[in-house]
């Protein structure tokens, strides 16, 4: 009982290791943005940042090169929108469903399952997506090939749902805890609990759901790749594109070191980079603003 004062003592080789590894953790970060922006610079001191992000075609071996990614962006941006229209109300429905519906004891283990789908390899939804998704639109539609931005977007919306549900069933489990003692003296129904109490509540988690499922959809590489037929053209619902992560691991490996080629594909990762951590300063601010809140 004599050492208990001294007990702090034993907590210091923790606290150091623990600075250590976050100290070599910001280094590596660091280093990664740095050598990106290194590799980068020559294409837009040479091109700019204009001629990457304005309207234009990625054809970086043609007789006039160009370095547009624009309709890769294009891409993105729509397999993330027939993503989210399919994730977000079946996502939000089994978050509900989870926490308002399913037996105490059955709650967790859902929970975990749906988990599991998050842990899938990308490699593998794009395998299933290939087998599966592509050979049903090519059936279904009639179509000589079914690589296509509507099936990118089927494939990431069952990869994107795992976060949703999280983040809106932890919100939910403490908006239940806080509230719904008092909802069930009053005698309200649990219909009407989520639809007057619960909704309205987890909105910022439905946002925070979504914003990091944007995150998980421009930065997804190989299931993406594996089924919307990589074409760097402006995207159609039925029609092949490309995306920024497959572009990069498409063509880095035949891009001359030193090249313009080579500089673009690192200033397209460099857009990648930018928007993946504008995304997470935002989830932060969401998060900063609902504490605050709850303050």
């Amino acid at each position: 009982m004599s050492a208990t004062p001294n007990a702090p003592k034993n907590y210091a080789p923790l606290k150091s290791i623990s600075a250590v590894v976050a100290l070599l953790s910001a280094a590596a970060m660091l280093s990664v943005i740095l050598f990106i922006l290194k590799e980068s610079l020559p294409f837009l001191t040479e091109e700019g940042a204009f001629a990457l992000l304005a309207p234009g075609k990625w054809r970086p071996t043609g007789n006039t090169p160009s370095y547009s990614v624009f309709n890769l962006i294009a891409a993105s941006l729509y397999i993330f929108g027939i993503a989210i229209a399919i994730a977000l109300p079946v996502s939000l429905g089994t978050a509900l469903c989870v926490r308002f519906y399913l037996p105490q004891r059955l709650r967790a283990p859902a929970l975990r399952l749906i988990g599991i789908l998050a842990g899938i390899p990308s490699v593998i939804m794009g395998f299933i997506g290939l087998m599966v998704v592509v050979k049903g639109i090519e059936r279904g539609l009639h179509l000589s090939g079914g690589e296509s931005i509507l099936a990118g977007g089927l494939v990431v919306s069952a990869m994107i749902i795992p976060f949703i549900v999280n983040a809106v069933a932890d919100s939910a489990r403490m908006m239940i805890e806080r509230h719904r003692a008092d909802s069930e003296a009053l005698g309200i129904s649990t219909e009407y609990f989520i639809r007057a109490v619960a909704l309205p509540a987890l909105g910022r988690s439905i946002a925070i759901g979504t914003i990091l499922a944007f995150s998980r959809v421009i930065g997804e590489t190989m299931a993406v790749m594996m089924v919307i037929g990589n074409a760097p053209i402006f995207p159609t619902l039925l029609g092949k594109a490309e995306t920024i992560p497959g572009l990069i691991a498409l063509e880095m490996g035949m891009a001359e070191v030193g090249s313009t080629h080579y500089s673009a594909l690192f200033a397209s990762g460099l857009v990648l980079l930018i928007a993946i951590g504008a995304v997470n300063l935002l989830v932060e601010h969401i998060r900063k603003r609902s504490v605050s809140h709850e303050m």
